[in-house]
């Protein structure tokens, strides 16, 4: 944990919320650096962003594409969180490059590299106050029924606007309907912000073949796991031998 707090500077309770975004995107760098003279390999370097609120420190994509922090905590806690929560998701990056995304999230691997190469703590769990770093209450607007009124949030009150009669109250059995005009209009302005989605035409997916290091067995990936494999250099393992494979293990077959 020290290792992480040296690396990280000295002073940072005075720091700006820009200056500490940028202390995290060095620490990523200089722990990503490290691992990759560990394992010997490139690891693709992930998307960093700080859109994460609630009650969540950190997190990572579970193919190592991306980390997201919560910069609220970042605020309240700089010291900790730059020698314990970084670490803890770049470690999860690092894991999924090298391993393959199948890898438990907090297995020996992930423990391994929090603790044998970055020095850090591997506990799942942070433990500050997240008093300020709480989700805020959904808005709740009124649906009224034949016996009382209903107090929703804007996506039900869009559901009921775009399709009458498709929500009904539990008691009475009566459809719920927007209590006052401007229910109503929340309703419509959230559908025009989140049209409905259409759903994909059902197709037969294509499988790609790849070979199992350890007995050669056929593995058939999905799209996706293809392309991270060729495209970003994620590594899988094989749920026969748990043996890890990228690219090498493309048999050029496909169905």
């Amino acid at each position: 944990m020290a290792q992480g707090a040296r690396a990280s500077g000295t002073t940072t309770d005075s720091l700006s919320d820009d200056a500490l975004r940028q202390r995290v995107r060095t620490l990523v760098e200089e722990r990503l650096t490290q691992a990759e003279r560990h394992f010997g390999r490139r690891i693709p370097r992930p998307e960093i962003r700080f859109d994460l609120t609630g009650k969540t420190a950190g997190q990572a994509e579970r193919g190592g594409a991306f980390v997201r922090f919560n910069t609220v905590l970042l605020r309240e806690n700089p010291e900790d969180f730059l020698a314990r929560t970084v670490p803890h998701e770049v470690a999860h990056v690092v894991v999924a490059r090298v391993y393959g995304p199948a890898t438990r999230p907090h297995g020996r691997e992930w423990k391994a590299v929090m603790r044998d190469l970055y020095g850090a703590d591997p506990s799942r769990c942070h433990q500050y106050d997240v008093t300020n770093a709480a989700r805020r209450t959904q808005a709740r607007y009124p649906l009224a029924c034949g016996c009382m009124t209903h107090h929703v949030t804007a996506r039900l009150v869009a559901q009921v606007v775009q399709n009458p009669g498709s929500r009904i109250c539990r008691k009475c059995r009566e459809p719920l309907a927007p209590a006052d005009a401007a229910t109503r209009e929340v309703g419509k302005a959230y559908s025009k912000r989140r049209p409905a989605r259409k759903k994909k035409a059902a197709g037969r997916q294509r499988r790609f073949a790849y070979a199992c290091p350890g007995c050669g067995q056929d593995l058939w990936l999905s799209t996706t796991r293809h392309n991270r494999i060729q495209r970003d250099g994620t590594r899988y393992q094989s749920g026969c031998c748990r043996a890890p494979f990228g690219t090498e293990a493309f048999t050029g077959r496909q169905a």
